[in-house]
């Protein structure tokens, strides 16, 4: 590991911006936006770490550029991390990396092919002095015109309105559309959090299942969230994304993820209220344990943990190729092979069988997430045509439509598939009844998948439709909750937070609440 550029500054940064590379960016405009923002650029830092041995000759015609003209350096920490060639890239090594180097207060993980408006730092900084008990997230708006590429510093509003294919009324499509936020927010574009927070917790789980492509810092607030903190999306600041080869992960490897891109490790975060890492990094165990008073130089070394890198080398023998649709885009990717081993405990799944009720289930779930697309379909047309700064031809607005309405067919059937993972799991441990938390669609899907397991709903509870016929069941008021002694189903997939908050709030053990996130 080399640290080819770092510049020290006389007062300590609000902001650390680390920025990955694993030699595959063409481009380094989000330094041109990051020269251009409105705070001082003492207030915060910028650190490049390059994973493998590449040197680009752009951040050396910057620095030099920067010196010849008596300015602060395009960056703050240039760090090459020599990685062997036939070692897969693991991003969380490099955020704990990040997190070992940085000087900030606040460690920001970002897109680094992203770009960002004048406002990007100075609205990271306002939400932390505002409130420092958070994780925060900014979503990213995505353009697939491929006019942008090679990048060619188009203007925002070509960028959200020309072939962006998640904007919905100035917006990005995660922050209107409450139905799937797991999966229709951007968790991989931008999450900042206190630097003592992520030390706390472990830094970011540099486990085999985070090699390669999937997951990013969500791990981490998912962690940070079980530690107390709140999840926080910026609701006005955003970042900008333009089409560029391989920006799906094509021909990239996948830990195991749900199908739709999630890591399925991080989503068992938040199902287990875990707050440390699988696997630590010993670096960060040492800030955790003996305190943040070590100058990162002593503990740089011992960032790249050798003994777990020789597991990183990726056997041809041991993936496949599968292929995902990706918005608009089919990929090919790297998986690992399941095992006959793995195969057996999957082809047990859940405890339903093929019968007439079987049948009957199946065709009650379709029915349901049919009328539940058709809806959402409607409300995303909806929006469009109050969109008065859409900019795109009728073929293209048609292969939205056609996109969106698979995405979230998609999006619901994982939404049946993580019921029945939760019903699963809760008839291993033993459950046999449970109650469930709030009326709608996800409490449907209970209420079918359990006429064919071992498992029966005992009631409903929810802050509206009290007294009212619901499944064939009286809706009971969701103070009387308090009074529930076993497991309790938050059966939605939106405000789930704050849903588990408020069972929390009637004393309901954390233990007995259960997600489906």
């Amino acid at each position: 590991m080399e640290i080819l550029f770092e510049h020290k500054q006389s007062e300590q940064p609000k902001v650390s911006l680390v920025l990955l590379d694993w030699s595959v960016r063409e481009s380094l405009h989000i330094l041109d936006y990051l020269e251009h923002q409105d705070v001082p650029r003492e207030s915060f830092e910028v650190i490049w770490i390059e994973y493998y041995s590449r040197r680009l000759e752009d951040i050396d015609l910057r620095l030099n550029k920067c010196a010849a003209f008596d300015k602060h350096p395009a960056i703050d920490k240039w760090i090459v991390m020599n990685m062997p060639a036939d070692v897969y890239y693991h991003k969380h090594l490099m955020y704990n990396l990040g997190i070992v180097v940085s000087s900030g207060q606040i460690i920001t993980v970002c897109d680094s092919d992203a770009f960002v408006r004048p406002t990007f730092v100075r609205s990271i900084i306002e939400a932390f002095e505002k409130d420092r008990n958070i994780v925060l997230h900014m979503d990213e708006f995505r353009n697939v015109n491929e006019k942008f590429y090679p990048f060619s510093y188009p203007s925002f509003e070509e960028v959200t309105t020309l072939d962006c294919i998640n904007n919905i009324g100035g917006q990005p499509t995660g922050i209107v559309d409450l139905s799937d936020p797991l999966h229709l927010r951007n968790y991989g574009a931008c999450m900042c959090a206190m630097r003592k927070d992520l030390i706390a917790i472990g830094g970011a789980d540099e486990h085999m299942d985070y090699l390669g492509h999937i997951c990013g810092p969500y791990d981490m607030t998912f962690r940070l969230v079980n530690a107390g903190k709140k999840e926080i999306w910026h609701p006005n600041e955003w970042l900008y994304h333009t089409r560029h080869p391989g920006q799906a992960g094509e021909g990239n490897y996948l830990g195991p993820h749900d199908g739709m891109h999630m890591s399925t490790t991080a989503l068992d975060v938040i199902r287990t209220g875990r707050v440390l890492p699988l696997v630590e990094n010993q670096a960060i165990r040492s800030l955790r344990t003996n305190g943040d008073g070590i100058y990162y130089s002593p503990l740089i070394s011992q960032v790249i943990p050798s003994i777990e890198i020789d597991k990183w080398k990726i056997d041809k023998a041991g993936w496949s190729s599968q292929q995902y649709w990706i918005g608009d885009v089919q990929i090919t990717v790297k998986e690992r092979k399941v095992n006959e081993e793995e195969k057996l405990r999957q082809s047990k799944g859940t405890c339903r069988r093929f019968s007439l009720t079987h049948i009957w289930i199946e065709l009650m779930l379709y029915r349901i997430i049919f009328l539940l697309t058709v809806r959402q379909l409607f409300f995303k047309i909806r929006n469009y045509f109050g969109n008065k700064a859409r900019a795109r031809s009728i073929l293209s607005d048609c292969r939205l439509v056609f996109v969106f309405f698979r995405r979230m067919w998609k999006n619901n059937l994982y939404t049946i598939k993580a019921c029945e993972q939760v019903m699963q799991r809760l008839i291993d441990e033993g459950v046999e009844e449970v109650a469930v938390y709030c009326t709608g669609y996800v409490a449907r899907i209970l209420h079918i998948l359990a006429k064919e397991m071992p498992f029966k709903i005992s009631s409903i509870f929810d802050k509206v439709m009290i007294g009212e016929k619901f499944l064939n069941y009286e809706v009971l008021p969701y103070e009387a909750l308090k009074d529930c002694q076993g497991r309790v189903i938050i059966a939605s997939l939106t405000g789930i937070i704050e849903k588990e908050a408020e069972l929390e709030e009637l004393g309901i053990d954390r233990k007995n609440i259960v997600r489906l996130q």
